[in-house]
């Protein structure tokens, strides 16, 4: 019996992987998907309606709110603070910045990225790599394969990268987890590869007005998953949690970016994501959890999506995730 595990999470017990219906699965891959809403930025007013929505060319919609500059350096040491932190306990910890679309896709802009956003992204990961945080620079990776393959990475009409550039960020991803841990200490797990035709609705789309949106039709996509190869008898609830977690946002908590970092790794890989707040609600959520008291892993990705990496923490943050927690005493 085969074990599909599209999402990858751990479901009931801590120990207990989630076991999907395949034909269930195949079900729901055959209907539209609906996007989850982009992260708002509590520093970026913004107002949650078509306003929102930068019109580009060849029917691209971009998320206007991303392409403004909001000061990210205050996180570098908030962020740097979370990896000495996990570093104490043996844990790595790996950041990786999803760039928005807008700057893999910026021929489609009706005007070009401003200079402030334009250098954003060179300069968090060389700020996160001068403060000693493990980062993945996606922003060659993603380009490059844009010019060359046939598909699209991100949808036209979202917010979000689709499948197939969940899939080329996670190779990357992939090989500088190797880099970090010994993988060789952690279980393999094999994978077959599936895509399924799909039509997607982008969050930005539904974001428009009912006349606006005519114009817009479900786009189609190819939808990607994973399928183990383990037999379903060897995963029990003794099955040790994976030593492999990542927590982020809407990037990360839907689609193929966790599938597709397990089909990379040959290995399970926890996913603790949360759509639609923010950075730091997974990241605290899964810190201060039962699980991972119990059952810490060898590394944590944390997914920040660029627009989002100027979306600060605080004092409480911290205390209730480090300071007043057990686990790290």
């Amino acid at each position: 019996m085969r074990l599909f595990l599209s999402a990858l999470l751990l479901a009931g017990t801590a120990n207990a992987l989630a076991r999907p219906n395949t034909a269930e699965t195949a079900q729901r891959a055959a209907q539209t998907r609906v996007s989850q809403a982009p992260e708002q930025n509590q520093n970026v007013k913004v107002n949650d309606d078509a306003r929102v929505v930068l019109v580009g060319k060849s029917g691209w919609l971009f998320y206007e709110p991303e392409l403004k500059f909001s000061d990210y350096r205050p996180n570098i040491k908030s962020i740097a603070y979370v990896s000495e932190q996990l570093r104490r306990k043996n844990i790595q910890l790996l950041v990786t910045l999803s760039p928005i679309k807008a700057r893999i896709y910026e021929q489609y802009l009706p005007q070009p990225l401003p200079a402030n956003i334009k250098n954003r992204y060179s300069e968090v990961i060389a700020d996160l790599s001068k403060a000693g945080v493990h980062t993945v620079d996606l922003n060659t990776d993603l380009p490059d394969k844009a010019k060359s393959l046939p598909t699209l990475l991100y949808y036209r009409q979202d917010s979000h990268w689709n499948d197939e550039g969940a899939f080329v960020a996670a190779k990357p991803i992939a090989e500088a987890v190797a880099r970090l841990i010994d993988l060789s200490k952690v279980p393999d797990v094999n994978y077959k590869l599936s895509r399924t035709t799909s039509t997607h609705q982008g969050d930005l789309m539904l974001k428009l007005s009912a006349a606006q949106r005519v114009n817009y039709p479900p786009e189609s996509t190819k939808i990607i998953s994973a399928e183990s190869l383990a037999l379903a008898s060897t995963l029990t609830t003794d099955t040790p949690s994976p030593q492999i977690v990542e927590v982020g946002a809407s990037y990360s908590a839907v689609g193929s970016f966790v599938p597709s970092l397990a089909y990379n790794l040959h290995k399970d890989v926890l996913n603790r994501a949360v759509s639609g707040l923010g950075p730091w609600k997974a990241l605290g959520d899964y810190l201060t959890s039962q699980n991972f008291a119990k059952s810490p892993p060898k590394i944590i990705i944390w997914e920040i999506t660029e627009r989002d990496i100027g979306w600060l923490t605080n004092q409480e943050w911290l205390d209730t995730t480090f300071k007043n927690n057990q686990a790290f005493k």
